[in-house]
C-alpha cells in the first residue's frame, strides 16, 4: 500500500498546488460570508474529487483485464496519449504567458466565484473539483494505477480517501486555518492568491510537464 500512495502523490499535489485550488479558495474567503463559504465550497470539493477518483477507477476496472498472451496494452496507451497532450498543453501554456509589464488574465470564470454565496458554494466547490479537464487528466492515470497493482475493494476505497485528502490540502487547510486565525490567514491567502494569478501559466505548465513525463514513463514500463 506504501508503494501505491507513492505513485499517487504526484498527481494529487499536481491538483493540490495547482493554480484553480489556490486561487478559488482565496476568492472564497473574500466572499461577504467568507467562513460559511469557504467551508461550502471545501466540503464540495472534497465530495467532488471523491467522486470524480471513483468513476474514473470504475472505469479502468471495468475493462476486461488481460492476460500473457492478450496484455492490457490499453493502460500503456492511455498513459503514453495523456503524457503527450499534458507536455503540448504545458507548451501552450509557456508560449501564452504574460511577458514584460503585461499582466495576467485571470479565467472568467475564476473571476465569477468572488460572488459565490454560502448556499451555492457547496456546487461550486463540486463542480470545479469534479468537472475540470484538467482534473480529469491528472485523475484517470491514478484509477489506471489501482487497476495495475491489483488492489481489493477495500485498497481502493483507502486509496481514493488518501488520494482525495492530499489533492485537497490547499482547500482544506486555508479553510481551516481561517477558523482560527482569519485576519493573519487572509494576509497569506491574499498573498498566494496575487502570486499564483501572476505565475499562473508558469505554475501549470511545471505541474502540466512532471505529470506528462510521469505518464509516459508508466506508459512505456507498461509495454
Amino acid at each position: 500500500m506504501q508503494e501505491v500512495v507513492g505513485s499517487l502523490l504526484p498527481f494529487a499535489m499536481a491538483i493540490a498546488l495547482g493554480p484553480i485550488p489556490i486561487i478559488a479558495i482565496a476568492l472564497m474567503l473574500q466572499t461577504p460570508a467568507p467562513g460559511r463559504t469557504s467551508a461550502g465550497f471545501a466540503a464540495g470539493w472534497l465530495v467532488g474529487m471523491a467522486i470524480l477518483v471513483a468513476v474514473l477507477t470504475a472505469i479502468a476496472a471495468a475493462v476486461p483485464e488481460g492476460d500473457a498472451e492478450h496484455p492490457r496494452h490499453w493502460i500503456a496507451v492511455v498513459q503514453l496519449v495523456l503524457g503527450l497532450l499534458l507536455i503540448l498543453l504545458a507548451a501552450k501554456k509557456i508560449a501564452t504567458r504574460p511577458t514584460g509589464d503585461a499582466e495576467a488574465e485571470m479565467p472568467t470564470f475564476l473571476g465569477k466565484l468572488a460572488q459565490t454565496t454560502p448556499g451555492r458554494s457547496p456546487l461550486v466547490g463540486f463542480a470545479a473539483a469534479a468537472v475540470n479537464p484538467k482534473h480529469i487528466a491528472f485523475v484517470l492515470p491514478v484509477g489506471t494505477l489501482f487497476v495495475d497493482y491489483g488492489l481489493s475493494t477495500g485498497q481502493v476505497g483507502l486509496a481514493i480517501a488518501i488520494f482525495t485528502v492530499l489533492a485537497s490540502l490547499t482547500v482544506i487547510g486555508p479553510t481551516i486555518a481561517w477558523q482560527v486565525a482569519p485576519e493573519r490567514v487572509g494576509r497569506i491567502v491574499d498573498a498566494a492568491f496575487a502570486w499564483m494569478v501572476r505565475n499562473m501559466n508558469v505554475v501549470s505548465a511545471a505541474v502540466l510537464l512532471l505529470i506528462g513525463v510521469n505518464a509516459i514513463g508508466k506508459g512505456i514500463a507498461n509495454f
